[in-house]
Parts: C-alpha cells; structure tokens; sequence
C-alpha cells in the first residue's frame, strides 16, 4: 500500500510536468480534464507501433468502439496511449458521445518521443494514474515482442521499421513474410525486459496483457511477479491481428475483470479460422505462483545429475519459428529430465498456470511446427553453442534463482 501511495503522488508530479510537453496545437492534441470521480477499473492500452504494426492500428482501434458500443463503459476507463508511425503520440480515452455511441477523445498530445524508453512509458502510467483516477487499473501491451531474448544493439535506428531484427548468435526467422507482433519495438529501439521492469510500478496491476509474439515465457512471468497479479500472453507468436476486442470489452471493461473469458475469447476467436490462420496459443498466469514455481524448477533441476541438460533438447516442443530453437514447453522439458521432484513440479505448474489453450498447429507452411505437449509456458534450454545467449541468460532473475541457488 505504501509504494502504491508514493506511486500516485509521484504520478501527480510527473503528470503536472509533463503538461510543458503536452497541448492542443496542429499536432492533433485537445486537451481535456478526464472525469472528476473515481472509476472503478482503468484499462490501458499501451500502443507502440511506430514500426511494421502500423497498418493495424485502425483496425485495433475500431475494435476498440465496437467492444465499447456492445458492452458500456461500467463505470470503467479504457485509455490508449498511441504511437504510430508517422505521426506524433498521443493520449485518448473513449466517451460515449452524442446519440450514445463511443468515440475517441484525445486527451493530450506529445512532441517524438521514443516509445520503447522505459522513461517514457513510465510517464505514460503516471499520467494515466493522475487524469484517470480509479479503484483498479489493468494494462494491454500491444507491439512486437520477443520475451527474454535480446535484440543485438548494433541494429541500426535508420533501419527500414518493416525489417526484421538482429539477434544474438546469428539467428534468424525461418520466414519473415508471415504478418505477426513479433518483437516494445519504437523503429529500431527495443525495450528489453529489465527496462519493462522498471517501467512498471510493483503492484499497480491487476492484470498485464501481451498482445505480443513470445512474451509467454516463464523467464518473463517470473521477471513480472511483483508487478501484476495475473499474466496474458502467448509462449509463440500472434498473428498482427492481434486480440479481438470487439469480442473482449464486455470482460474487461468491468469492475471485476473476467481473464479466463479473456483468453476464452482469444483462442476462440483464432481456433474457429482455418489454414495458418488458425494458429494461437495463450494462458493465465497466477503471479503469486510464481515463486513456489521456480523453488519447484529449481529441485527438478538439483535432482538432475546434469543441472537440466538433456541430449535430445531440440524433440522438446518448440514455440518459436527460428533457425536455432531456442523457446521449448516448460513442462515437457521438465518431464524429460525425469527426477522424482518433477510430480511436484507438475502439481504446481497446474496452480500457476489458471488457462491454457492452443491450436493444434502455429503457422504450418511458413516454418510452422505442430503442437502436442502444451503447458502454457515456455523456457530456454541451455545450448553451448550460443554463447552470447547464454551470457544474457545468465543476468536473469530466472536463471539466478533456479540454477544458482544452493
């Protein structure tokens, strides 16, 4: 309770200086005070697409309406925090205008900034907290995503935002033509996981949503602990249609958010198409599981006579769509190892992860793989080969904990 109250005076102060950078000129900004009473939940939307996302966007934000025109508002916000490329960021909220149809209302504008720096998001929030005052607040991360793994700093800024990134070791994308929100991506800047981190306020969160490629990994899950109570997110890809909030805003947009028909509503949305279109995988995921999680991955791994490493890792169920497999099923990965802890491991993977669901394929004819062991989760098995992947996962709080604990 107290860093939530330092959180929301400190939000007070940023948000007052951030007004020298917020207006109502040509840039397209109307600057407008939000409502004077508390609501009851607060649902952001944090939208960084200056990047190849950007031809989403009036899809998403139509989506958005036709959510809010089906079930309401409820008392509730939803605010969206809007980069695209080509033009200046800006803040919005949905009101339900004449005739009782919703619409967008800009609530400020800003100069360029960069949406991948974790100063600015962390502005954004602090904003969001000030204007929007509310009894709870959830947030929608909508961008490209690549969970733990790092993008190789040398990618250039002036970079084409359609290309796709330099990773670690020389991998690659098996085919890069497939249209996904695969990697928080402003033109060439990424925000890696610890900047996220530090973004993010401990405990502001009820839920934190990724509608993002690959952020359902357990390195990340257990990274947010203390940031959300509750995870949705996909260990592979999402396709750049991104979640269908035209069927989701009736669980969001209330004071008790409802996660699993959130995540009923994804799945369902992608199982019912046909051909590579049908292909998703997504899960809850209880943070306060998490460090009972890793106490249970880190006895699988002690009982191992060879601290985890399998010979036949690369028959584990993969999640990515790489040149080197490098994301794999969390729980066949632990079955594998065969210890007797793994009973127990099994038993607290079924309270951490609440929902899961998967198609039985992901993108089969673009590098695709099929799907036969799911769990909701995903992890990185330890390569020798990649050095400089493996220098990066050992900076993890994932890996400190279950590997290096005695």
């Amino acid at each position: 309770m107290g860093r939530r109250f330092l959180f929301y005076i400190g939000g007070i102060v940023l948000s007052f200086l951030g007004l020298v950078a917020c207006s109502d000129d040509n840039k397209g900004g109307e600057d407008m005070n939000p409502p004077l009473s508390k609501a009851q939940h607060t649902v952001l939307m944090y939208m960084a697409v200056d990047n190849s996302l950007y031809s989403e966007t009036s899809d998403v934000l139509n989506k958005l309406l036709r959510g809010v025109n089906i079930s309401g508002l409820n008392n509730c916000n939803l605010v969206v925090y809007l980069d695209n490329l080509g033009e200046f960021p800006r803040l919005m909220s949905v009101r339900m205008g004449d005739g009782g149809k919703a619409e967008w209302q800009t609530v400020c504008s800003y100069e360029e900034q960069d949406s991948s720096s974790p100063e600015v998001m962390n502005k954004i929030i602090q904003e969001v907290a000030s204007r929007f005052p509310s009894d709870t607040y959830s947030l929608i991360v909508s961008s490209h995503g690549m969970g733990w793994i790092p993008i190789v700093d040398s990618y250039a800024m002036e970079t084409a935002p359609e290309a796709m990134p330099h990773l670690p070791d020389g991998i690659g994308f098996l085919d890069s033509s497939v249209a996904t929100r695969a990697f928080i991506q402003d033109r060439g800047n990424w925000m890696e996981i610890d900047e996220f981190c530090s973004a993010v306020p401990d405990g502001m969160f009820e839920y934190i949503l990724f509608d993002a490629c690959y952020m359902g990994c357990v390195e990340i899950a257990y990274a947010l602990r203390n940031k959300t109570d509750y995870l949705i997110f996909s260990p592979a890809e999402v396709l750049a249609e991104g979640f269908p909030y035209h069927l989701l805003m009736r669980y969001m947009l209330t004071p008790v958010p409802d996660l699993q028909a959130i995540c009923e509503g994804y799945f369902n949305y992608y199982a019912s198409k046909t051909g590579a279109n049908c292909s998703a995988t997504v899960a809850l995921v209880d943070c306060s599981q998490m460090e009972a999680l890793a106490a249970a991955v880190h006895d699988v791994l002690s009982e191992s006579d060879t601290r985890g490493a399998i010979d036949n890792y690369w028959e584990v169920q993969r999640y990515d769509r790489l040149s080197a497999r490098i994301l794999f099923d969390l729980d066949d990965y632990m079955s594998r190892i065969g210890v007797a802890s793994y009973d127990r491991f099994a038993s607290q993977l079924e309270k951490t992860v609440l929902y899961k669901a998967a198609t039985p394929s992901m993108l089969m004819g673009s590098g695709g793989f099929y799907i036969n062991h799911y769990s909701g989760l995903s992890t990185y098995i330890w390569q020798d080969q990649y050095q400089n992947l493996n220098s990066v996962y050992r900076q993890l709080e994932w890996y400190k904990t279950v590997y290096e604990q005695p």
